[in-house]
Order: structure tokens, then C-alpha cells, then sequence
């Protein structure tokens, strides 16, 4: 049986904190599952919330195999949202700081592809990255996409990119520095990575606590605008673009936690665009207090 809580403990044992190695001993939260325990760290100094044992230690066991989730879904009105209010943003951003011109990137993590079809489709030459058999076949068979499948940890890649897309990869390690140090020998000299992570001080997670989005067991780092910032300066790259976005996604499920009773799991569990309308006022109210979903940003090695 699944049980987290937030407790207010103190551990015998220093963890040093992945981001900025701070020792750590506050436990702000305990995730329990079939047995197994695993305690939440909050770094007094940096802000960053991690782990630890993490709950998937085994490489092989890691990736996330769903096709529905991963395409949103199913649902042609979410992806054309999705697009429009934040991969156009995401183009636009790097646009800036790369310019126009063909571009090579290297999305890892592209699960079945459709978000890396989009980059192709604004001229930018692709290729995927994903540990999932499933689904890399899905993206070179629905989407066209050359997709290596391969975890990070092991893939070696000769060729060099101006772009590299880390959309909601970095919270899986249990060592989040690795994924940066192992893709600067993938950047060119000029090159850029994005990085897309949940933000762990948004609205929905002080109003739902426990019961929010936060992906367990399978996600083991919790970034806030702080500690991200500092992550990316600790494994020397230089923050060239930086904001948040709002997305109504991980609401539905925690109102459900929250009030689980038949009324409201037919309201937010029947249709997942209906629900997710209702939510977005939420989302959109956390993004203007400066409390959005996701943080985003665009940095180059120093």
C-alpha cells in the first residue's frame, strides 16, 4: 500500500544535496510503497528537494512505456493547445538565442515523438533519443523520427548538435548533474540545451500538498526557480533564457486525490479535456503569482 506524508524529521545521516553538495539532514516528506521507504530532502541552502534511497535504482526499469499519456492522451484539441502555448514558446525562445537556419537537435526523452515532429515541422533537423522500445517504434513509425533507443547513462553519439531538449528527464536521476555533464560532448562549441522541469513551488502543490502531481515513484528531484537556477550554474552552463508556464495537466488527478467520491471522479475522470478546462483557471492564476507548473529554461555551456 502507497502511502506519502509530510512529516517535519531529521535524519542520523548527512545526504549531500545533487545540486549545490550541501550536507543535508531536514526530511520534509516520506514515500512509502509495498515495503519500501524513501525520504524527501530539503536543502536549506539551495531550496532543492530530493530522495533518497531513490525508488528505481535499476537502469531497465526506468523508462515509462505508455503511448496514451504520452500523446496526450489521444486528444487532437490538447496537442494543438499544447503546441501553440508552449513548444511555439520553446521555439521562439531558442530562435532567439540561435537564429534562424537549419538547426540539429537532439530531444532526449522524446518518448513517441509528436513534440519532436513539431520541432521538424519548424525546420529544425531532429533526432530522438528514447529508452522505451515501444515507444521509439511508435515515433519512427507514426512520426518519421530517426530515434536511438538508448538511456543516456549508455548511449554514445559522435555527432555534435546546436540543440539538445531535456523536457522532463532531469527529475528522474537520482543524479541529475550526470544528464549535463553527459551531453555537453553532444553540443556544439555554440550550442544550447532546454531544459523543462515540474516546478515543486507551484499553486497546485501548496493547495494539494501530498495529493499532487508529483509522479512517484518514478520522479526522485523536486526543482523550485531557485534550485534550478543554481543547478545549471553548479555544472558551469550560463542561463540564457529562463521562465514558467501553466499547465491545467496535473490537476485533474489531484482534485480526484483530494475529494475521492463518485461525483467528482465522474466530473474530472470522464473527459480529460473537460477536466482540464476547469482546471486551467488554477494554472493560469499560479503562473501570474509567479507560481506556474513548469519551469523553462535555455542555457549554453560557460
Amino acid at each position: 500500500m502507497k502511502s506519502f506524508v509530510k512529516v517535519r524529521l531529521q535524519s542520523d545521516q548527512a545526504f549531500s544535496c545533487p545540486v549545490c553538495a550541501t550536507p543535508v539532514f531536514d526530511i520534509s516528506y516520506v514515500f512509502e510503497d509495498e515495503g519500501k521507504k524513501s525520504n524527501f530532502f530539503q536543502c536549506p541552502e539551495c531550496s532543492f528537494l530530493f530522495a533518497r534511497p531513490i525508488f528505481i535504482p535499476e537502469l531497465d526499469h526506468r523508462q515509462m512505456d505508455g503511448l496514451e499519456n504520452a500523446e496526450l492522451f489521444n486528444s487532437r484539441m490538447l496537442k494543438r493547445i499544447y503546441v501553440h502555448y508552449f513548444i511555439k514558446k520553446e521555439i521562439r525562445a531558442l530562435r532567439r538565442v540561435k537564429g534562424k537556419g537549419a538547426l540539429r537537435l537532439l530531444d532526449i526523452g522524446c518518448g513517441t515523438g509528436w513534440t519532436t515532429k513539431v520541432y521538424a515541422d519548424q525546420g529544425f533537423e531532429v533526432t530522438g533519443l528514447e529508452p522505451s522500445k515501444g515507444r521509439a517504434e511508435f515515433a519512427r513509425e507514426k512520426y518519421g523520427i530517426d530515434v536511438l533507443c538508448d538511456y543516456i547513462e549508455d548511449v554514445e553519439i559522435a555527432e555534435k548538435f546546436d540543440v539538445i531538449v531535456l523536457r522532463h528527464i532531469v527529475e528522474h536521476f537520482s543524479d541529475p548533474g550526470l544528464v549535463l555533464r553527459k551531453i555537453r560532448g553532444f553540443l556544439k562549441d555554440d550550442g544550447v540545451v532546454l531544459v523543462i522541469v515540474p516546478n515543486i513551488n507551484c499553486l497546485g502543490r501548496y493547495l494539494f500538498e501530498t495529493k499532487w502531481a508529483w509522479v512517484l515513484p518514478w520522479h526522485c528531484n523536486f526543482f523550485t526557480p531557485k534550485s534550478l537556477r543554481t543547478f545549471l550554474n553548479h555544472e558551469h552552463f550560463e542561463i540564457l533564457e529562463f521562465y514558467q508556464t501553466p499547465t491545467p495537466l496535473y490537476y485533474p488527478g489531484a482534485i480526484m486525490r483530494a475529494f475521492p467520491n463518485k461525483i467528482v471522479k465522474w466530473i474530472f475522470g470522464k473527459n480529460r479535456f473537460f477536466a482540464m478546462l476547469l482546471c486551467a483557471p488554477l494554472a493560469i492564476a499560479g503562473k501570474l503569482i509567479g507560481m506556474g507548473d513548469n519551469l523553462n529554461l535555455v542555457a549554453k555551456v560557460k
